[in-house]
């Protein structure tokens, strides 16, 4: 239904760039420096973006997702894109990639949930088939609203910049 929207360029037009959607463990790895992390007018954030997920955006609760995907009986993966480490980068070449080449947005397969967790548990269709357990807000199904879904991604980092700058400050 919205697959001619590509998540990459919307978020791009909205101003949000890959690395405002960078894991923590991540950027503290990349940005070495305490100042620059934990300063007062420090650009890095501190919490994880998912703690500011609206989950209220979201169309289906994680179980009418898996159920969307039951065909006469048969539970089958859901087509997604997931925000995911870029495959292309390693150790040996890592410094050729700037921070917001380190992750991108690529098609896999939503394979399960984890309610626990609130972790989805998906496949790239790369050719590599690597896995990995995301939150919601890391992965847009292909029957999503990509518009929404990138309000959904804007919501979450506006409102975890104001947590920050009041902790900060």
């Amino acid at each position: 239904m919205y697959q001619g929207e590509n998540i990459d360029t919307l978020l791009e037009r909205m101003q949000v760039k890959p690395i405002d959607l960078l894991p923590i463990q991540i950027l503290f790895k990349e940005i070495a420096s305490p100042m620059e992390r934990f300063g007062l007018s420090s650009w890095v954030p501190f919490l994880p973006l998912e703690l500011f997920d609206y989950e209220e955006f979201d169309i289906r609760s994680p179980e009418n997702w898996i159920e969307h995907g039951i065909i006469d009986g048969i539970r089958h993966p859901l087509p997604a894109t997931a925000f995911i480490p870029n495959s292309e980068v390693n150790e040996e070449n890592r410094s050729s990639f700037d921070l917001d080449r380190l992750f991108h947005w690529v098609h896999v397969a939503a394979l399960d949930y984890q309610p626990k967790e609130k972790l989805w548990k998906v496949m790239t269709l790369d050719g590599l088939k690597r896995t990995f357990f995301l939150p919601k807000l890391l992965l847009m199904m292909k029957a999503e609203d990509p518009v929404n879904f990138a309000n959904r991604i804007i919501s979450a980092i506006a409102l975890r910049k104001k947590c920050e700058e009041v902790i900060r400050h």
